[in-house]
């Protein structure tokens, strides 16, 4: 049996709350809301995966983990995504820093150490989706606002994705603390 699978960061409650403020600014469009318990940052998404390569993926997560510094990450704005050309959803964007640039990359290389195979056709943009539009909503529509959140980012998730009718469920699969070296 396969699962759909994805890495990602967590948000803190008061995190989520100020995501949920913005939210509820933005409520008299006609879109899609994205579930206050769903808001993440995804780090990597894998696509299916067999069952029994499950525990090796989580062998070499824990290797990073243990290895990985805990940092932090800024949410600077509100911007369309994936384009202001064409935007389809709204966005919470993440600064990128040098630490979760190498702990995506120190992720892929220990996958490819220990020959995982994974679905890696996104380019990395640290972003939480607040919002789908169903067609054409977000056009023509000023959406970008600033923004000043700050959380400490001490662990990241194995996560499930499952698809439903009245949208997706996340499930945590495995936990791992950022530890740092010894």
């Amino acid at each position: 049996m396969e699962k759909r699978l994805f890495l990602a960061i967590l948000l803190p409650g008061k995190i989520k709350e100020g995501l949920i403020k913005v939210q509820k600014e933005q409520k008299k469009l006609n879109i899609c809301w994205t579930k206050k318990e769903n808001l993440h940052f995804t780090l990597l998404f894998l696509g299916k995966i067999e069952q029994e390569k499950i525990e090796k993926i989580k062998k070499a997560l824990k290797k990073v983990a243990k290895n990985t510094f805990p940092f932090y990450i800024e949410i600077k704005k509100i911007v369309p995504g994936p384009s202001k050309e064409k935007p389809r959803m709204i966005w919470a964007k993440g600064s990128l820093n040098e630490k979760i640039i190498n702990l995506r990359k120190d992720i892929i290389n220990s996958f490819k150490e220990e020959k995982i195979e994974f679905k890696n056709d996104h380019k990395f943009n640290l972003h939480i989706t607040l919002a789908r539009a169903r067609k054409k909503e977000l056009h023509e529509r000023k959406i970008e606002q600033n923004l000043n959140l700050i959380f400490p980012v001490k662990e990241f998730f194995l996560m499930e994705s499952e698809l439903k009718k009245e949208g997706p469920k996340y499930i945590i699969n495995s936990r791992f603390k950022l530890k740092g070296r010894d």
